[in-house]
């Protein structure tokens, strides 16, 4: 059932603007856990949005053959469809997601790393949304990890100065 059909604000439909991302994973990922703390992580295709935050420098992330060393102040947005891998050592707080509609779109904008200057505001977030994550209410009256994510997207929006988009 649509819930708002037929409304529209700036052009852009009410259903189309409430259409949640849902975070299919998140965690904490660390190679050194791994059996084989040497050898790149296989290359895979992304079936998501996966957003990393790297813990520490060091090294390397594989977006679509591209190459990104490692460091603390960076973010790796990785898109649906992406070839990815990385070289040990790699340790980051990550959440992966699936969105639709136009948070979609701005995801679709961001650029495979975002440099940023304040990282510690990061781990808030993901630690936040982690912990949302894990309390056992229905994903679809979870408010508050819903406002997590749309504040994560709204932050790498910025951070990455990427443009508003439009419908």
């Amino acid at each position: 059932m649509k819930l708002f059909q037929n409304i529209t604000i700036g052009g852009l439909c009410m259903d189309e603007i409430l259409m949640m991302p849902h975070i299919t994973n998140a965690g904490v990922f660390d190679s050194r856990l791994r059996e084989n703390k040497i050898d790149p992580n296989p290359s895979r295709i992304t079936t998501s949005f996966e957003i990393e935050l790297p813990l520490d420098n060091g090294g390397t992330a594989y977006i679509n053959n591209t190459t990104y060393p490692i460091t603390d102040h960076m973010l790796l947005c990785a898109k649906p469809g992406q070839l990815r891998s990385t070289i040990p050592p790699f340790r980051c707080i990550y959440i992966h997601a699936e969105a639709d509609g136009y948070l979609r779109r701005i995801l679709l904008t961001l650029p495979e790393v975002i440099h940023i200057d304040t990282p510690e505001d990061y781990h808030a977030l993901f630690a936040a949304m982690i912990s949302e994550r894990n309390i056992q209410s229905p994903p679809h009256i979870n408010l508050m990890l819903h406002s997590l994510i749309l504040q994560l997207i709204h932050q790498l929006q910025q951070d990455a100065g990427s443009p508003m988009i439009s419908k």
